[in-house]
């Protein structure tokens, strides 16, 4: 039994660790009527945004190439992903500066009529 709470305590330790490295960057806000995740210091990307149970993301949708928040200019370099799934999204302008689109971005999004890429 003392063996199996020392490797267990091991494994939170470490993945305690993960996460508090990863929190360095994993930072969200909203700009330009979308939810944004802090990749890097220059970088952000579309992420899933919900109120009340539902996606908040409806109708046409414009990404924009560049964000600011707090100050700080971040490119959108990338959609998350499930980014837009489950949402009312009819349309979705992609900018130049997206360079990853993550898996199931628009999963489930029935509504979705068109996507433009540059």
């Amino acid at each position: 039994m003392m063996k199996k709470k020392i490797i267990t305590s091991k494994i939170l330790l470490a993945l305690t660790a993960g996460m508090l490295s990863l929190g360095a960057w994993a930072q969200e806000f909203d700009a330009a009527g979308l939810r944004f995740n802090v990749v890097n210091d220059r970088e952000a990307e579309v992420v899933q945004s919900w109120a009340d149970g539902a996606s908040r993301y409806s109708g046409v949708v414009l990404i924009p190439e560049t964000v600011n928040y707090a100050g700080d200019n971040y490119q959108v370099t990338g959609i998350a992903a499930e980014a837009f799934s489950h949402s009312g999204v009819t349309e979705v302008q992609i900018p130049n500066s997206v360079t990853s689109i993550g898996e199931s971005a628009f999963a489930y999004a029935e509504s979705l009529r068109s996507i433009t890429l540059p």
